[in-house]
């Protein structure tokens, strides 16, 4: 089975981090498959601009 982890905490070493680590470790020992992604580390930007939602908008029209 795979797994995804999701960390979205900009901070360094945090409670969150922690947290991941600790179930990666976890599903390590029970040999499954897991996939870490920081989204801080691949500089994903949660806001929506004007311009690309406008984009969106005109490729459904």
């Amino acid at each position: 089975m795979k797994h995804l982890l999701i960390l979205g905490q900009p901070s360094g070493e945090n409670f969150n981090e922690v947290i991941q680590n600790q179930v990666k470790l976890l599903l390590d020992n029970l040999d499954r498959k897991v996939i870490i992604r920081d989204l801080d580390k691949i500089g994903f930007d949660p806001v929506l601009k004007k311009a690309t939602f406008l984009l969106y908008n005109l490729e459904k029209s």
